[in-house]
């Protein structure tokens, strides 16, 4: 039996903030892409949780990842 639950995450190159995400999460990961991202949400999950404050950065208004992004930024 697979307990595994799948979920793509998406960089469109094209866009400069997308591209230097992916690049830098990819330094960041390196041979453990899934892990890391569960540590960076599972950070996020607890700062939340204790209403640590979370970084705050205003993406530039016409990016087309901003209304994906602003509600975790």
């Amino acid at each position: 039996m697979n307990n595994f639950v799948r979920k793509a995450v998406s960089f469109n190159v094209d866009n400069a903030h997308q591209r230097e995400l992916y690049e830098w999460v990819t330094l960041q990961s390196v041979g453990n892409f899934s892990g890391y991202v569960k540590t960076v949400l599972y950070a996020a999950m607890t700062a939340k949780i204790s209403g640590a404050p979370m970084a705050t950065h205003v993406i530039a208004s016409g990016d087309d990842d901003s209304d994906a992004m602003n509600d975790i930024l």
